[in-house]
């Protein structure tokens, strides 16, 4: 009787936790600029469902819509750019630094895309930083990385092929994002 009580109390106290939280939805619209070779410019829609585990701390799971203009080829004549949608899926971590009405976060998001232009799996890293508005909306700046590939090609003059072909490396973009609460 007495462990039945225990367990009855516990999952009373469970029950409890668990119907405080608090869930969320978020709508992130998005755009930024290349910081370096890869990328010319990003822009983006995601919806975000997550759980404010306390005042500090939530989690959440989300998909989006990405268009990107990334620099396909470096030569003679110039960048020749590519442009592509995603559709990335994502994980959500932010932690805010104060009070829940106004205060400061930071925020990650790391996801998976599939790019069907050149047939290849795309890891999507975000870390941001932001304020909260009144549980209404959000803004952060942040960068978006994730790994590109450009061509240098070889001027028609040039005998030799050293140092032209394919460059892999990370296309970062500084980017500016707003998001608002769906109630």
């Amino acid at each position: 009787m007495k462990k039945a009580l225990i367990l009855f109390v516990c999952l009373l106290c469970l029950n409890s936790t668990i119907f405080a939280q608090r869930y969320y939805k978020s709508v992130d619209l998005f755009a930024g600029v290349g910081a370096n070779t890869f990328n010319n410019f990003t822009a983006g829609i995601s919806l975000t469902y997550g759980i404010n585990l306390n005042n500090y701390f939530s989690l959440g799971l989300g998909a989006g819509c990405r268009y990107s203009n990334d620099v396909s080829s470096v030569g003679d004549g110039g960048d020749y750019s590519i442009s592509y949608l995603l559709v990335p899926l994502h994980a959500r971590l932010k932690v805010n630094l104060g009070t829940p009405d106004k205060a400061p976060f930071f925020m990650f998001d790391g996801g998976w895309s599939y790019d069907f232009w050149r047939m290849r799996h795309v890891v999507l890293l975000e870390p941001s930083l932001g304020v909260n508005y009144k549980d209404k909306m959000t803004l952060s700046a942040g960068v978006i990385m994730y790994p590109g590939t450009y061509t240098k090609t070889r001027p028609i003059n040039s005998p030799s092929s050293v140092g032209y072909g394919p460059v892999d490396g990370w296309a970062y973009v500084v980017c500016a994002r707003v998001g608002f609460y769906i109630k």
